[in-house]
């Protein structure tokens, strides 16, 4: 009997354990929910205070949430807050470098780019080619920020161009868009930000920073595992969330065939349909070899591997033909 009630008492203990994590977890998630949505109301202060929150577990969450929402561009940094004797924040007081109608207009200006990116993106079929299209269009119409003063996704859009947060933020913004899952990756070490990505249920790396070369972007940094991550120079990183991204499904992938299936064959600047505008691209290519946006596979309209003045008249025939 003894034992019985011991084991008994024992069960017990470990369901209030279990409820109490489960509990403190839903709180967590309900005061991220609090701050945040006083962070779009413009709040000058936000109360905390039933939430037992030490000034280090704010600070880490406070963190968190600004990382995870790319639309959170209009609060400062700077963490300021009411604590009590015991050392538990009362109140957060956050700082706006945007408030009003100012900053509603900034993220109306945000929401319309990243929308129209994602309806792009959208005419793709697969989430790996929605994914590398975004990668793709970030990289060859945005650019490094130098002197490292535009680190958000309102001064990204607004500029043109930002800092690997920057590109990192835009890319969230558009894919979670998409319905694709993304997150944030840094690493103090190298002083840099990227993103974890889901694709088909499993987890990779995408460092659009280090993959915007100019006008063509490079995809070295696209869809990697975390073995490809650290051989292409990436360690010491850390997330929120850390992700183990161990498929290296796309290692040796053929991209541009990624991209090549939702177009019709000669639709070199891939804008859904193949034309005279395509004619044209194409024989701008062949004569000055400066055209930076044309899909070379779509160009190969006579399929001999090869672009050059077979495909134009190829391509010439079946336009006519076509009409």
């Amino acid at each position: 009997m003894r034992r019985f009630v011991s084991v008994w008492l024992s069960l017990m203990l470990v369901c209030r354990m279990f409820f109490a994590v489960s509990a403190c977890a839903e709180e967590q998630k309900d005061v991220a929910e609090v701050i945040r949505e006083g962070f779009y109301r413009f709040d000058e202060s936000i109360d905390v205070s039933s939430y037992g929150l030490t000034p280090q577990e704010l600070s880490n969450l406070f963190s968190n949430i600004i990382k995870d929402d790319p639309y959170l561009f209009f609060v400062n940094n700077n963490l300021s807050y009411s604590y009590n004797s015991k050392g538990c924040v009362l109140s957060l007081k956050p700082a706006y470098s945007l408030t009003g109608y100012e900053a509603l207009v900034a993220l109306d200006l945000c929401r319309s780019i990243v929308r129209k990116m994602a309806e792009l993106a959208l005419d793709y079929k697969t989430d790996a080619a929605r994914a590398l299209f975004v990668h793709d269009y970030i990289c060859e119409n945005y650019g490094y920020d130098v002197g490292l003063q535009s680190d958000d996704l309102y001064s990204f859009f607004l500029t043109g161009r930002g800092t690997c947060q920057s590109y990192a933020y835009a890319y969230m913004a558009v894919l979670r868009e998409c319905g694709i899952e993304t997150g944030f990756v840094a690493s103090d070490t190298i002083e840099h930000i990227w993103n974890y990505v889901r694709i088909d249920g499993q987890w990779y790396h995408v460092d659009l920073t280090w993959d915007d070369s100019g006008d063509k972007a490079d995809r070295r940094h696209f869809l990697c595992s975390d073995k490809m991550a650290k051989e292409r120079g990436h360690k010491d990183w850390y997330s929120s969330q850390m992700r183990s991204c161990v498929s290296e499904k796309y290692r040796e992938a053929d991209f541009d065939k990624l991209l090549h299936k939702s177009y019709p064959l000669g639709d070199t600047d891939h804008n859904g349909k193949a034309d005279l505008c395509d004619v044209a691209l194409l024989r701008r290519q062949l004569v000055f070899e400066d055209v930076s946006n044309y899909c070379k596979l779509c160009a190969d309209v006579n399929g001999d591997g090869s672009v050059d003045e077979k495909d134009l008249w190829a391509f010439r025939k079946k336009l006519l033909g076509a009409t």
